[in-house]
């Protein structure tokens, strides 16, 4: 699936490389249940369940993960990491009001708690609502305005709204804060070739590229830029990279054949599109 604007992969995190995904920070959870002469010390065994809880959660089992963060609750209910964490888990679920709700009392309990205002954004994106979720990332950032992750998800919010200048600046910040934020990189390039700068987009793609070699992504976004540049040679070349990094990128293989097509390569086009349609691309 391509991005909003029916153009470009968009990232912001690990996951499914053809959806928009939205960067969710987690406070590492750094200390463990601590033991006494063999017996676990009832003060820290908050900190326990909330570590198992997102351990749970990296290994995809949300439901189970939840339990565990809400043993933390029940035992300090003004404990704000797994209320911040829980959110994230349903978030992750795609229940965005059960998530804000999280994220609110984290907020609640530590008003200053920058995460927690940056993943409330996450939700609020996640449910379209742009202006709302750009708050909450500013409220992350006057918190701390050395926190990359809210200046690149106020930049994904910014580009889906149009305003692709404010986005510009955005990721840039993030960029400055993070020279290796391949995500912001990736913003940055989709929001230049989305105001026409193809030039200027493939040169963001290539950074990454040089941070990232295997990244099929920015091979792929790199491609489409190039299609549109009228270099279909390279654009080619480009599409088969991601390819051959992931074979069952579909974007990729509709730019391919797109490229193709308008070399008058027809029949290899069309052996691209089919591919691009079997591997779940349509329109």
């Amino acid at each position: 699936m391509t991005s909003k604007d029916g153009k470009y992969k968009v990232i912001i995190e690990e996951g499914d490389k053809t959806r928009i995904r939205v960067i969710f920070v987690l406070l590492a959870s750094a200390v463990l249940v601590m033991a006494v002469c063999g017996q676990e010390s009832t003060t820290f065994s908050k900190y326990a369940w909330n570590t198992k809880g997102w351990e749970l959660y990296n290994q995809g089992e949300y439901d189970e993960a939840i339990q565990y963060f809400e043993e933390a609750i029940r035992l300090d209910p003004k404990f704000t990491w797994p209320w911040n964490n829980k959110g994230i888990a349903l978030n992750s679920q795609g229940m965005y009001d059960a998530a804000i709700i999280c994220f609110d009392e984290a907020i609640r309990l530590n008003p200053e708690y920058a995460d927690a205002w940056n993943n409330k954004g996450v939700a609020l994106y996640s449910q379209g609502k742009c202006d709302e979720s750009i708050q909450a990332y500013d409220e992350a950032i006057k918190l701390d305005p050395d926190y990359a992750f809210p200046w690149n998800n106020k930049g994904e919010a910014l580009r889906i709204q149009g305003n692709y200048t404010a986005a510009i600046e955005a990721f840039d910040e993030a960029i400055r804060l993070n020279p290796e934020y391949v995500n912001a990189w990736n913003g940055k390039g989709i929001a230049l070739a989305l105001m026409g700068n193809l030039t200027e987009a493939t040169t963001c793609f290539d950074e990454i590229i040089r941070l990232y070699p295997d990244y099929a992504i920015a091979w792929a976004n790199k491609g489409e830029a190039l299609v549109m540049l009228g270099d279909y040679d390279e654009a080619i070349q480009t599409c088969d990279e991601a390819i051959r990094l992931d074979p069952k990128y579909a974007d990729a293989w509709h730019q391919k054949g797109l490229a193709l097509e308008l070399l008058g390569r027809t029949s290899e086009a069309n052996e691209a599109y089919a591919k691009a349609e079997e591997l779940g691309m349509s329109g």
